[in-house]
């Protein structure tokens, strides 16, 4: 969070009209973990400055679930392509999510985008 898409009340608000909101958890190599966002005191310091819920984990597996997917990014290109800050952990994660699933960037767009062999694209780019 705070550099992370969403604020709290976003959160909040998701969650008081019946959303299921997970929020990822930093494992050390692979692909992201996921718990419940149950309200901003659920939350704890995090690595790299974010803030991750406390409650249980629901393993990486659970972004299966997801019907919407918002991913941070430094920036998308006009094609979709994603640049993140670099430690790979959305692009180990993303491959796991369900077959059709949409996920959107919140962050500048950009003519292009370094891109690679693991790069995905993005559903949809939030533009700030």
């Amino acid at each position: 969070m705070d550099t992370e898409p969403g604020s709290p009340e976003l959160l909040d608000s998701l969650v008081r009209n019946g959303c299921q909101v997970l929020l990822p958890v930093v494992t050390p190599q692979g692909p992201l973990d996921w718990a419940a966002y149950t309200g901003v005191r659920s939350l704890r310091a995090g690595p790299w400055g974010l803030r991750e819920p406390i409650g249980p984990l629901l393993g990486a597996e659970a972004i299966a679930t997801a019907a919407l997917v918002l991913v941070p990014a430094l920036a998308v290109d006009w094609q979709g392509i994603r640049l993140g800050r670099g430690g790979g952990h959305y692009d180990r994660t993303l491959p796991l999510a369900a077959p059709g699933t949409r996920w959107w960037s919140s962050c500048v767009t950009t003519r292009s985008c370094p891109w690679c062999r693991h790069s995905r694209t993005t559903s949809r780019s939030l533009r700030l």
